[in-house]
Parts: C-alpha cells; structure tokens; sequence
C-alpha cells in the first residue's frame, strides 16, 4: 500500500505546528504592526496568517495520520503471513522510539545541569516506567 501522500501531509502538518510555534515564540504579529504600522498590508497579512495559522488543529491531522500508517504498516505485515510479524513490527517501534527518548532525556539533564551548575540524579527505569504506589 502506497503511504507516500500520508507522509507528505504529516511533513506539511509538522511544518505547521512549528510555524506555529515559532510564530508564537517571537510574537511575529507584533513585530510586524510595530515595524509596518497597523494599516499595512504586511500587518493585514500577519492577522490572516495569525487566525488561520491553527498549530492545534495541525498536530490533530499529524496524529491521525500517523495512526493510519500505523495501521496500514501493521495490515501489510499481516498480510504477507509471516508468523513473527507483530514480534518484528514491535522490535523496529523501539528501537525507533527509545534512542530519541534516552536522547531527550540527557539532553534535558546536561541543560538543567548547565543551569542549575551542580550535577542531578539520573533518570532510571524505576522513574520512567514504574510508579511506585506504596503508602509512605
């Protein structure tokens, strides 16, 4: 089954939501009604692309599509009757997702050293995965 167009929309909605996030981040609109005054067509453009511009609505379409390749993924698998299909569709998941995670997470650690300028605790499995419950 061809995903090909799944992943190109995905690849536009990811450039939305950081539009949109990068938008927000410099306040691009009041940067410029400041720098063309509020009667301008570059002014009047900001508004419209400040309104139409929804990052929310752009994660949501991200998401559905993801989870129609997901399953489109997991359809193909099943369909060419392997009897580890599911065993090798979820050994690929994490391995794709754990090393960005464990990524993410020293990269958290080494800023928060960097600003606070004393080491922290790592983050273990315990915290990661298991919730400890237990009345203290």
């Amino acid at each position: 089954m061809n995903i090909k167009s799944f992943t190109s929309l995905r690849g536009l909605a990811c450039l939305a939501v950081v539009g949109t996030h990068v938008w927000t981040l410099f306040d691009l609109q009041r940067l410029i009604t400041a720098r063309y005054g509020v009667d301008s067509f570059q002014n009047k453009i900001a508004i419209f692309v400040d309104r139409t511009f929804n990052g929310q609505a752009a994660v949501e379409v991200f998401f559905v599509l993801s989870g129609c390749v997901l399953a489109l993924s997991l359809m193909s698998g099943s369909a060419a009757n392997k009897p580890s299909w599911v065993k090798t569709f979820y050994v690929k998941r994490f391995f794709r997702i754990y090393p960005a995670l464990w990524l993410s997470i020293a990269a958290n650690n080494e800023v928060a050293r960097f600003k606070r300028r004393r080491p922290l605790r790592l983050i273990t499995w315990r915290v990661l995965l298991i919730r400890d419950t237990r009345p203290r």
